[in-house]
């Protein structure tokens, strides 16, 4: 994964998580409204149902749906964690008053149960401390209920028939509403498992790849190199080096030095194939995996690079002169570890430099003559 496609894979993450925060936002505030609106009921059916008493719940009941409606305002508004809170804490007290007057039998607690489960869609991951904060105080909430308000304790108390069709009517929107959670639990699952292995992906190919030329590191060179050799393909290792890079950085400073890496990453990379693999091998050095099936056809493919290399102007506006590499070119011998693949090729970039740089050698050529750099 170049420079190029490492950026790009940073930016769809992004948008990814982006879509996914907004995409928990519609579950906060569906959470919300689906409170406000069964919170309406109550409030209708305490006004308007002949045997429920005290009318004063009603005011309760609509008192917890204007403050829904505002934790929807205060999602709109930035503020995740508070609606997320807002929304799974707003029934405790209501639902409690609920069950003293007409017992924990009518069915109360279920609002509580589905605010226990709704803690894990609507309260951000990154907040442990509130989401266990928020389920202890549901939990004991509906322990509260079942403690302290049986039946024979209710002060508005219900006829047995009415109390059971209001449990009835509890289970109905609990089942609903397990369901319904069920889904987006689940699909939130999903979502999260292709993030984190999108992440994982991008974490890798960061790991992998040299920032300043876009190239891979030593380890996917290498595992290249060892899945070729195990089935058998033949290949070649090309070792390159800039020529005088540490005076081109002393002198022309490291900026110069920088973009005459870049610019030998992409002369060796215009130089060969799409099936080959080019990586940095370590400072000044890089490194050509070749599907070549001879020698020479490797050299060839590293003369062209070479030329490149040369022929361009100065890379650098304040140097004097183009840059240029050596470059040692090694046939993989079947039966053979790559190291000695590796190894073979660095002989050869040794001869090269030792012959006068800015040359290929190839490991089969017979030692020439050394060249002495002025």
């Amino acid at each position: 994964m170049d420079a190029d496609a490492l950026t790009l894979a940073r930016a769809q993450l992004e948008r990814d998580r982006a879509v996914e925060h907004r995409r928990q936002g519609w579950i906060v505030r569906l959470y919300l409204a689906f409170g406000a609106v069964v919170a309406c009921v109550y409030a209708w059916t305490f006004l308007t149902a002949a045997l429920l008493e005290p009318r004063w719940l009603a005011a309760v009941a609509f008192a917890t749906a204007l403050l829904c409606l505002g934790g929807i305002g205060a999602d709109v508004r930035g503020h995740r964690l508070g609606a997320a809170a807002i929304s799974q804490a707003a029934p405790i007290l209501p639902a409690l008053l609920y069950a003293s007057a007409f017992s924990v039998d009518a069915g109360f607690a279920s609002m509580l149960m589905l605010g226990a489960l709704g803690v894990a869609v609507t309260v951000p991951e990154d907040r442990p401390r509130w989401r266990i904060g928020l389920v202890a105080a549901l939990v004991a909430g509906i322990a509260m209920m079942q403690i302290a308000f049986p039946r024979s304790r209710a002060w508005s108390q219900l006829p047995t028939a009415e109390t059971s069709a209001l449990a009835a009517a509890h289970r109905t929107l609990l089942t609903v509403g397990l369901f319904t959670l069920a889904l987006i639990l689940t699909q939130a699952l999903v979502r999260a498992r292709r993030i984190v292995d999108a992440s994982l992906r991008l974490s890798q190919a960061a790991a992998d790849t040299d920032t300043l030329t876009g190239l891979p590191h030593r380890r996917p060179v290498r595992e290249r190199m060892e899945s070729l050799a195990r089935r058998g393909r033949p290949f070649a290792v090309a070792l390159a080096d800039v020529d005088h890079f540490k005076a081109l950085n002393d002198t022309f400073g490291h900026d110069c030095g920088d973009e005459t890496l870049r610019h030998v990453a992409r002369a060796m990379l215009d130089g060969t194939r799409e099936d080959d693999l080019v990586g940095r091998w370590g400072g000044e050095e890089f490194v050509s995996v070749l599907r070549a099936a001879t020698e020479s056809e490797a050299a060839d493919a590293m003369e062209r690079v070479r030329v490149a290399v040369a022929a361009a102007s100065p890379v650098c506006a304040v140097a004097d002169h183009p840059a240029t590499v050596s470059i040692g070119v090694a046939m993989w011998e079947p039966g053979e570890e790559v190291d000695e693949a590796l190894r073979r090729a660095d002989s050869a970039l040794y001869e090269a430099k030792r012959r006068g740089r800015d040359r290929v050698v190839t490991v089969s050529e017979p030692p020439g003559p050394a060249w002495s750099h002025p």
